[in-house]
């Protein structure tokens, strides 16, 4: 196994309503309301939540953002979207799963009809020879092939459907990789669903030759 220190990673969520419903069945203060009350905590105020109407039919939206702007939140018509980026460690995993649960509960009643998660991870493997060296061995030896990543898929699990796991050279990091872990699903999203993918992140960097250890902030 090669071990790799985790440097930074972000995470994205993506669910589709069963149902798109317009501006004026919305509730978009109510829920702003909600949004507040759950986010207090975390430092959310009313003048940060935003409300954009368009043509007042089916193009609106309600956004805000937390910690510096590293996390995103929007919801639509058609759905939402949450990302958070540049976290570090298992405390900020932490804090990401609480708001992605809380952001979904804080729009109950509304039915999903499919959801995305994504996670983007850059690991540190050494020296950028350890790096190259990793990843060549992603290819067959035998047609020496420059490979210089690679594009797996995972079968459907009991949470998730098919995982797309892809692992490059970081773009960040000039001696990481870059990570990238997504899956769709239907269940309603809850912590017990983020273990399960951060279990299977794990599995699926086991399976290239991957063991993370502790976490170097730079």
């Amino acid at each position: 196994m090669t071990k790799a220190t985790l440097k930074q990673y972000s995470v994205s969520l993506t669910s589709w309503f069963a149902e798109a419903l317009p501006f004026r069945e919305a509730g978009l203060e109510h829920v702003a309301k909600k949004l507040l009350l759950r986010f207090s905590g975390y430092g959310l105020r009313p003048l940060e939540v935003f409300q954009r109407e368009g043509d007042r039919l089916f193009d609106y939206d309600l956004t805000f953002s937390l910690f510096n702007r590293s996390g995103s939140f929007r919801l639509t018509a058609e759905g939402l979207q949450v990302t958070f980026q540049n976290a570090r460690d298992e405390k900020d995993a932490g804090i990401i799963a609480d708001c992605l649960v809380g952001f979904l509960e804080s729009l109950a009643g509304r039915r999903i009809r499919e959801s995305r998660l994504e996670a983007f991870v850059h690991a540190s493997l050494g020296p950028a020879e350890e790096r190259d060296k990793f990843l060549r061995n992603l290819g067959p030896a035998e047609r020496e092939l420059p490979v210089g990543g690679s594009v797996l898929y995972f079968p459907a699990g009991e949470t998730f459907g098919e995982v797309r796991f892809l692992v490059d050279r970081s773009s960040v990091f000039p001696e990481g990789v870059f990570l990238t872990w997504a899956a769709a699903f239907t269940q309603t999203l809850s912590q017990e669903a983020l273990n399960s993918a951060a279990a299977n992140l794990k599995g699926a960097s086991g399976a290239i030759g991957l063991e993370f250890g502790s976490t170097s902030n730079p």
